[in-house]
């Protein structure tokens, strides 16, 4: 569902519809919903193309395999794919001139090289840079969909045409979030878009920590005046780690001002010594970035939030560096989806200065149900408070005939923990040892193969290490003193409805957290092709 974007949906339809744009771009900040608005029109039009072939470089393809692919979708996998990327184009560009094909690459911005200036393309993925221009330039029936960050072609308004996408208003924002059930009025919703900048995920992920945590309460989270976090911060992260070092400095002088300003007032808040040329090289890297917003008389200015990003860096850059406690956790490679609610209060059971006291939390459930990654994503909030740290126990590759073994269990734990076996002590010894005296977050993770030997193992450290906390996560509980069983269910879906699926109801759909789960994980690796007339 597209949602407040009539406009710019009717625009890139009408541009791929009428034949004559080679190549169409969508633009815009990350999560400003290029992907979301693109893959509408490609579902759209199917049926008017031969074929209908797209891929998401999220993953950085090399240019060779997205032409090889594209070649067998519009050959239906009959022409023979010669070596070499000039080579490639031209059987492209023939196969183009035959058939009416809609070619669609998604996250483009992936294969630009970060820290230029002017676009760049990474090294070994500057034939997405050639392709790109054949395709603007040859003559042929096709079109070409992409959506990136930033603008990789100049728009002539013919053959090469660029969509800019700008925020949400606030009715569209009110009806994206329309399932959060959140309060507030016109004042605190038009403050809330304008901090966000109508961002749709920036608004989803705010949306989400509002119905959670603050009961839905609109004005209660803007008191708190806390705008970047979690999934905001790491979206912010990825675009403004990309920046070359001039750009970093005029968004540091734009966020300093912290109001529109000119360019001239900009310079010299830069300095005598600042090169104009490359401030104005800097401006325009940023506008092709959709990182500045512009304002009355030619001045221009960034975003609510981030000019708060931006300012939180700064202070970090001259406050002290603070050494997190050590940890062994994996880092994160996709975003945490959906169960808000079990994540606020399982990081709050598990904070030793202000939780519930509980010392053994497990997160029970079936196989697949999520148990794991919500036990990373609670550990990864309440690291800070574990003065030596959190550790992951991974007890999955230990065999079944380990269920009673608790030596098997304490040798797994040991080695998470970077310890060895000392001579003529036990294993479990050995760990009450080096525990007893230590604030720490131990996750033992499938236990349900050797639960005899865990709820063992656990019992004694519990008992002789006072500041010890555990968290499991199994298909069934341990069954010992002091546990706190946490059921985790499935994901929230949308009840079964008898008939026909209202456009309503397709909406709500989309909302659902098992959807946006499949969703994103989906995107990450997306090819499509559909073939139509």
């Amino acid at each position: 569902m597209v949602q407040g974007r009539a406009a710019e949906l009717a625009t890139l339809t009408r541009w791929v519809r009428e034949g004559r744009c080679r190549v169409a771009q969508v633009l815009g900040a990350g999560g400003i919903g290029e992907t979301t608005l693109a893959d509408r029109v490609a579902h759209d039009l199917a049926p008017e193309f031969a074929v209908v072939y797209w891929r998401s470089l999220r993953n950085a393809p090399p240019v060779e395999e997205w032409l090889a692919g594209a070649i067998a979708a519009l050959s239906a996998e009959q022409a023979a794919v010669p070596e070499g990327i000039d080579a490639r184009l031209g059987l492209l560009l023939e196969l183009l001139r035959a058939r009416r094909a809609l070619l669609t690459l998604d996250n483009l911005e992936t294969v630009l090289a970060p820290g230029a200036l002017e676009v760049r393309y990474r090294a070994g993925y500057e034939g997405y840079g050639t392709a790109l221009q054949r395709l603007a330039e040859g003559a042929h029936a096709g079109c070409l969909l992409l959506t990136s960050r930033e603008q990789p072609l100049q728009a002539d308004d013919a053959a090469v045409r660029a969509l800019h996408l700008e925020g949400l208003s606030v009715d569209a924002s009110q009806a994206l979030l329309g399932s959060r059930a959140l309060a507030g009025d016109e004042v605190a919703w038009r403050v809330l878009v304008a901090r966000y900048g109508g961002n749709p995920l920036a608004l989803r992920v705010v949306g989400e920590t509002i119905g959670a945590v603050f009961g839905g309460d609109i004005a209660a989270f803007l008191a708190q005046e806390t705008a970047v976090f979690g999934g905001i911060r790491q979206l912010l992260d990825e675009q403004v780690t990309r920046l070359s070092a001039p750009e970093q400095t005029i968004l540091t002088a734009l966020a300093v001002a912290r109001e529109p300003v000119g360019f001239a007032a900009l310079v010299a808040d830069l300095g005598p010594g600042a090169p104009r040329g490359e401030a104005v090289e800097a401006v325009e890297a940023l506008r092709r970035r959709s990182l500045l917003e512009w304002g009355a008389g030619g001045t221009f200015t960034v975003q609510p939030v981030v000019l708060e990003y931006v300012t939180t860096r700064l202070v970090e850059a001259v406050a002290p560096p603070a050494t997190r406690p050590p940890t062994n956790l994996p880092p994160a490679r996709t975003s945490f989806v959906g169960r808000a609610a079990d994540l606020v209060a399982l990081t709050q059971a598990l904070d030793p200065v202000t939780g519930s006291g509980a010392r053994l939390l497990t997160l029970s459930g079936v196989a697949g149900c999520g148990k794991t990654r919500l036990a990373l994503a609670v550990a990864d909030n309440v690291r800070d408070a574990y003065a030596d740290g959190v550790w992951l126990v991974e007890l999955a590759p230990l065999p079944a005939t380990a269920s009673t073994d608790l030596t098997a269990v304490a040798a797994a734990t040991l080695s998470a923990l970077g310890l060895h076996e000392q001579p003529g002590q036990d294993l479990p010894d050995t760990l009450v040892a080096y525990l007893q005296a230590r604030r720490l977050l131990l996750i033992l993770d499938n236990c349900e193969h050797v639960v005899t030997s865990c709820a063992a193992l656990v019992a004694l450290l519990l008992d002789a290490c006072p500041e010890l906390r555990v968290l499991t996560t199994s298909q069934q509980a341990l069954g010992i003193v002091d546990e706190t069983a946490w059921p985790v269910g499935a994901l929230a879906t949308l009840p079964p409805v008898d008939g026909a699926a209202t456009l309503e109801m397709l909406r709500l759909a989309g909302q659902s957290e098992a959807v946006r789960l499949f969703v994103e994980r989906a995107r990450a690796r997306r090819t499509w092709c559909a073939t139509g007339i």
